[in-house]
């Protein structure tokens, strides 16, 4: 897969996730149900909270803010991690069945990513347990500001 060096991307810290393209993970749900990433982030953009407290991460994030109208929020937990049974309105919430985000996780322990429609990651941002989301959505309005 090609690899943006610029357009319409941010630093990601190290997480060498900006600019490529996020891996396609099949999502188990609470009830069993088998999900495909592709799918419940629609055709525009999308939030993803990765790693172990990634549903309470994506319950945290306001996306109206953007200023994109309805942006899906989504939580992934590691393979190995069992979902919390606690339901957040608005939120899919999946298990990474297949590990594809594994290697992701690992480095980040817990990020956000800001989906582009194209399935590119436009910023990603580890996200330490006493820090709230804020600064990941302002920096996704300053990368949104830029292309109005």
């Amino acid at each position: 897969k090609p690899f943006y060096h610029d357009g319409f991307i941010a630093d990601d810290g190290g997480l060498k996730l900006s600019g490529r393209m996020l891996p396609q993970p099949t999502l188990e749900t609470h009830d069993g149900t088998r999900l495909r990433l592709d799918d419940v982030a629609g055709s525009g953009f999308a939030v993803v909270a990765i790693g172990e407290d990634a549903q309470a991460l994506a319950a945290s994030v306001e996306t109206f803010p953007l200023g994109l109208g309805s942006v899906p929020r989504i939580a992934i937990v590691p393979q190995k991690i069992n979902l919390d049974p606690t339901v957040h309105e608005g939120i899919v919430q999946g298990r990474d069945l297949d590990n594809h985000l594994g290697e992701i996780a690992t480095r980040a322990k817990n990020m956000l990513v800001l989906l582009r429609p194209d399935r590119y990651v436009a910023l990603a941002m580890r996200v330490e347990k006493a820090q709230t989301p804020g600064t990941f959505i302002e920096l996704a309005r300053g990368l949104i500001g830029l292309m109005k």
